[in-house]
């Protein structure tokens, strides 16, 4: 297997990371022995990282149940001087979220991605807590098997690598080939007000098209 910080893992090996996880929860964790209420799992992370000083990695949606908590959590540890590093999905529904913000305000490396993927926080390379479940009502698995834990942080790795920084929801919506009628719509704004925002990005870059906006933005660091 190789380890999350070599390279983006391939589609590959990121559906037999998504096997190994399955596997290793059907045969040795049981849903009887093996789950643990949110609320729990979420104190046992906060006080393992605390103590041991441990770097977190984790993949959450925008707008789940708890996400608001979950968020403010992982701030607080990042201002504190902890290393944080979230991906947040959801798109360009995620970019003006209060959670995201607070985040990018604390320090903690954050990042969006509109690609699915597990909700999951890693805590160093000593143990993973991963969500299963139904939104309304989920449980939380503690993974502790090191080929496991490499394959959630391959996983991570990839939403991370492809994932943008910016909350500017003109450059998600690029980012994320949304059209202009649907990135209006979701960012509470006309078509004619949206597209003007459009166009004076464009002027600000002294591009042309929308692809080379894009360019652009990832040549700034704005992607």
């Amino acid at each position: 297997m190789i380890a999350a910080s070599d390279r983006a893992p391939g589609p590959g090996e990121l559906m037999r990371a998504a096997a190994v996880v399955a596997e290793a929860y059907r045969t040795s964790l049981g849903e009887a022995q093996g789950t643990t209420d949110p609320r729990r799992a979420r104190v046992e992370a906060i006080r393992l990282v605390r103590e041991r000083g441990l770097p977190v990695r984790a993949v959450d949606d925008a707008g789940s149940p708890g996400w608001g908590q979950r968020a403010d959590d992982l701030s607080a540890f990042a201002a504190a001087g902890g290393s944080v590093d979230v991906v947040l999905r959801g798109g360009l529904d995620a970019a003006d979220d209060p959670g995201y913000a607070a985040l990018v305000r604390a320090g903690a490396a954050a990042r969006l991605t509109a690609q699915p993927g597990v909700r999951l926080v890693l805590a160093g390379e000593e143990a993973a807590w991963v969500g299963i479940g139904s939104a309304d009502e989920w449980r939380v698995i503690r993974v502790v098997t090191p080929v496991v834990l490499t394959a959630l942080a391959a996983l991570h790795e990839h939403l991370r690598m492809t994932g943008v920084v910016t909350s500017d929801p003109v450059l998600v919506a690029l980012a994320f080939g949304v059209g202009d009628e649907r990135a209006a719509a979701a960012t509470g704004v006309s078509y004619r007000t949206y597209t003007r925002r459009v166009r004076t990005l464009m002027d600000q870059a002294g591009v042309g098209t929308r692809f080379e906006l894009a360019c652009w933005a990832r040549e700034q660091g704005r992607l």
